[in-house]
């Protein structure tokens, strides 16, 4: 599948806007959004994306970046994505020293899911309960150290308590087995993140029922 420009734009948006909520803050730079993130010891949550400058001008913003993340205390990175200009961007990034280090990905689902499995409840969090339940899973899934946990709290306190976010925890035979959480930016976009589901209960239908539940709720 090809995707539009306006597709990828929305794509990229959604998801600076949903590093800037949960992760860090926002700084504009002319040609490039910067993301600083709070957790310092994770390099890839700080980046310079949306990329837009000139073949005269790479130069200056490389400059600027390499200059903003080394007043955090950060290594300088790169965000780069079909829409990035100038075309030549990554090939001059290497020629300063910059090297790949993860390639991701963003799949676009445009219609309904319909879920296959029984015993697999999907609902919406909505009280402090819930919100527990959501962290406990999220750690477990994920395998994330127990250092993790005061921050997770944090910041899905934080995000959850925002009208843009849904956080969704996934139940099989009534036990917590899986969660995500999703972000609806302008122009009706949503972006599925966190998505993850216990070991135990993998293979069940946990993550189609999930991304059938957001699929309806961002159909409605």
């Amino acid at each position: 599948m090809s995707w539009d420009a306006k597709t990828l734009s929305r794509i990229e948006h959604n998801e600076i806007a949903f590093v800037e909520h949960q992760r860090g803050a926002r700084a504009a730079l002319h040609g490039a959004t910067l993301l600083t993130a709070r957790v310092a010891e994770v390099p890839g949550w700080n980046f310079a994306g949306a990329v837009r400058t000139s073949d005269g001008k790479a130069g200056q913003l490389v400059d600027a970046v390499e200059a903003h993340f080394a007043g955090h205390g950060r290594p300088a990175c790169f965000r780069l994505n079909p829409l990035t200009e100038p075309r030549g961007f990554a090939q001059a990034l290497r020629e300063r020293g910059y090297r790949p280090a993860v390639a991701l990905s963003s799949m676009v689902l445009d219609g309904k899911i319909a879920p296959r499995e029984e015993g697999v409840t999907v609902r919406r969090v909505h009280d402090t309960e819930d919100l527990v339940r959501f962290t406990e899973t999220q750690c477990a899934g994920f395998g994330m150290p127990d250092s993790w946990r005061p921050w997770l709290d944090e910041v899905n306190a934080r995000c959850a308590a925002r009208a843009e976010f849904a956080y969704y925890l996934a139940e099989l035979d009534g036990r917590p087995a899986g969660v995500s959480l999703a972000l609806e930016a302008p122009h009706g976009v949503w972006g599925v993140y966190a998505v993850t589901t216990l070991e135990a209960c993998r293979r069940r239908g946990v993550t189609r029922a999930i991304f059938a539940r957001i699929a309806a709720d961002a159909g409605d």
